[in-house]
């Protein structure tokens, strides 16, 4: 860590995942644009949208880093683990997906 790193908490959702919403992008502009903050996580995901690729696009011309939860495991009905490409944002070329792993290669 960075001990004069100042954190920005920008909440857009009462949950981890979206399938549309204009909040998420408000979010990544309000950070990088009015915050100006240098890097931005993020466990959030959901469905693609062009509000998103836009902000996305626009914090990365501003030299702002994202990274994001990949959310390529999911638990499908209550029959377990079960595999999927990563959500967007993360799946954006601009965005690095992240992803937790446990030693024995499980997922987080």
């Amino acid at each position: 860590g960075n001990p004069r790193a100042h954190v920005v908490a920008v909440r857009i959702a009462p949950n981890v995942f979206s399938f549309a919403t204009a909040n998420l992008a408000a979010g990544i502009d309000y950070a990088s644009r009015e915050q100006r903050c240098d890097v931005l996580s993020m466990s959030h995901g959901g469905s693609p949208s062009l509000v998103w690729a836009d902000a996305v696009n626009a914090a990365y011309e501003r030299g702002t880093a994202i990274f994001a939860a990949s959310g390529n495991y999911f638990g499908a009905l209550g029959r377990g683990i079960v595999h999927s490409g990563p959500v967007y944002p993360a799946s954006f070329n601009r965005v690095v997906a992240v992803s937790g792993v446990q030693a024995n290669g499980k997922p987080y």
